[in-house]
C-alpha cells in the first residue's frame, strides 16, 4: 500500500536495482550460513553463524556500494584503523 501511495501521490520510486542487489546479497549470505551450520545448535554456533554472515554481507555491501550511507562510515572506520596502527 505504501509503495502504491508513494508512486501515485509523489511519483517516487522507492526501489532500485541496488535494492535487488541488497536482497541477493542477503539471501546468498543466509543460504551459505544455513547450509554450513544447519546441523549445529547452541549459542556458540549462533555467534559463528552471525560472524560468517557479516563476513559475507559487509564486504560485498561495501564493494558494490549498495548504500550511500555506508561509505562515509566505512571511510571513518578505515581512518581510525590507520591512526590506531600508526600509534603502535
Amino acid at each position: 500500500i505504501r509503495y502504491v501511495f508513494l508512486l501515485r501521490k509523489f511519483n517516487l520510486q522507492p526501489f532500485s536495482m541496488k535494492t535487488v542487489l541488497t536482497l541477493i546479497l542477503a539471501t546468498t549470505g543466509y543460504l551459505v550460513c544455513h547450509y554450513l551450520f544447519y546441523q549445529h545448535y547452541g549459542f556458540g554456533w549462533i555467534v559463528l553463524r552471525s560472524a560468517v554472515f557479516i563476513l559475507i554481507y559487509l564486504p560485498a555491501t561495501i564493494y558494490f556500494k549498495v548504500s550511500p550511507d555506508i561509505m562515509p562510515v566505512w571511510e571513518t572506520v578505515k581512518k581510525r584503523l590507520v591512526m590506531l596502527n600508526a600509534k603502535r
